[in-house]
């Protein structure tokens, strides 16, 4: 399920590197990551290459981020960019900003 935000909520937005057998000691370089989103006639850049926030000595990081709440509604992708073992990787996933709705429940 897509993670959904609301204008105004803060987003924290995890990612771990692991090595090519899945295993979590590779050496991680420059972590980085970008949010984009279309607005509806261009692709729109919200955060661009902002460094990645390392947990400890792991090699798991985060980055929080406060949704304005001018925020466009849709789909966003965020992507994560880092240098694993002297290679250039990328990942990506995405979450959507959606309003605030009311659902009042009812016997159908």
């Amino acid at each position: 399920m897509t993670k959904q935000y609301k204008r105004g909520d803060k987003a924290v937005f995890y990612v771990t590197f692991l090595d090519e057998e899945g295993g979590d000691s590779p050496t991680v370089t420059d972590p980085k990551i970008t949010i984009t989103h279309y607005n509806g006639s261009t692709i729109v850049t919200d955060i661009s290459l902002q460094d990645l926030i390392q947990i400890g000595t792991t090699n798991q990081y985060y980055y929080e981020w406060s949704i304005s709440a001018g925020a466009d509604y849709g789909t966003y992708l965020v992507t994560y960019n880092a240098n694993i073992d002297g290679y250039d990787i990328e990942g990506d996933e995405s979450f959507q900003i959606t309003p605030e709705v009311e659902i009042r429940g009812g016997i159908i």
